[in-house]
């Protein structure tokens, strides 16, 4: 048996030969690039990160059943930071109330815009220390994804800590 070889002139003539087979695809894929970038509306995200620290109930006089879960947390710190009274608080301190605007809908935008989640790799914890967790505000430029998160995850932070010591 022959043994056959293979040189880099049979790479670049097969290349030669199935030149339409890459640049079309090619050409495609940039087309479709720039055109999306060009129609798709622009959003820019920012994230902050909450450490909230678990209220400190002896085990051993609720058991273990009584911890809530994480996702328990997620949606009651969600509730909390995205309930009227804290996005009022954050509408009005910061002016986001213009001419054309009522409250509600500032309220109502902001609150479309923000969300509470878990991170992706959650960060290892006793259930002692704190939960982590991501709040995430997504606006159309990138100053205003940062002017308008600021101010919601301070304000957030002041309901939180008011909460926890009346309660």
């Amino acid at each position: 048996m022959e043994e056959s070889r293979v040189h880099a002139s049979d790479y670049f003539a097969l290349v030669r030969r199935r030149k339409w087979w890459l640049a079309i695809p090619t050409a495609v894929g940039l087309l479709a690039g720039v055109v999306l970038a060009l129609v798709l509306p622009r959003e820019y995200t920012s994230y902050t990160t909450l450490a909230v620290a678990s209220p400190s109930i002896a085990s051993n006089l609720v058991g273990s059943a009584a911890q809530p879960d994480l996702e328990e947390r997620v949606r009651a710190i969600s509730h909390e930071l995205l309930s009227r009274t804290v996005l009022e608080r954050v509408v009005r301190e910061e002016g986001l109330v213009d001419q054309h605007q009522s409250v509600d809908a500032a309220i109502a935008a902001v609150r479309s815009h923000t969300s509470v989640s878990l991170p992706a790799k959650p960060i290892a914890s006793t259930r002692s220390g704190p939960d982590t967790f991501i709040v995430t505000y997504v606006g159309p430029s990138p100053q205003q994804a940062q002017r308008d998160q600021s101010p919601c995850v301070r304000v957030s932070r002041r309901a939180l800590e008011d909460s926890r010591s009346a309660g």
